[in-house]
């Protein structure tokens, strides 16, 4: 499942509030992360550019906003979203799309290393995705 990095600040209203009102907020990040279909794997209150950082196992980079909303509905400004990988997944994840890129070039000539036509890479293309 893919991990992604979320950061993000608090309005100025909502900082304040953080000391006259302090708050467990990894427990709602983590229960909306869940609620969502992830898995919360860090959450990181942080000084400087970035307020905190979140880092969630998660199927769906939209659901994973949909949990940073849920736990923070007024209070988060502009989170940033950030896919992350390990450098071995990465080389694979470099790998599939070199592949993916001479199967796309082998499909525009009309044939690939298998000897099917373009037709036959766009049915195949079309019943993965």
């Amino acid at each position: 499942m893919p991990v992604y990095a979320i950061t993000g600040r608090y309005t100025a209203h909502e900082s304040g509030g953080t000391t006259d009102r302090p708050e467990d907020r990894e427990t709602k990040a983590r229960r909306s992360i869940e609620l969502t279909g992830g898995k919360l794997l860090g959450y990181y209150i942080m000084f400087g550019d970035c307020e905190w950082l979140l880092i969630a196992e998660h199927s769906d980079a939209v659901a994973v906003l949909s949990a940073i909303v849920l736990a923070e509905p007024s209070g988060s400004v502009a989170p940033k979203l950030n896919i992350a990988s390990t450098s071995a997944q990465a080389n694979l994840d470099h790998e599939l799309a070199r592949n993916g890129v001479e199967s796309v070039e082998a499909a525009a000539r009309g044939t690939n290393d298998k000897g099917l036509g373009s037709s036959s890479v766009h049915r195949m293309l079309a019943n993965e995705g």
